[in-house]
């Protein structure tokens, strides 16, 4: 059975290459910040939960 998706695929152009890794580091860095962001603010509440001074 063949598949529907073609066989042959032509290379990326040098723009979409450079958009794609450009939507890539974006999505990767603000994962990253949230990820801190989120990680703060639970530590900075656990704190606050805590008591501590």
């Amino acid at each position: 059975m063949r598949h529907a998706a073609p066989t042959s695929r032509r290379p990326l152009s040098r723009a979409a290459q450079l958009t794609l890794a450009a939507i890539t580091y974006t999505v990767a860095g603000l994962t990253t910040g949230l990820i801190t962001l989120g990680s703060a603010l639970t530590i900075w509440g656990l704190w606050q939960w805590l008591g501590v001074n």
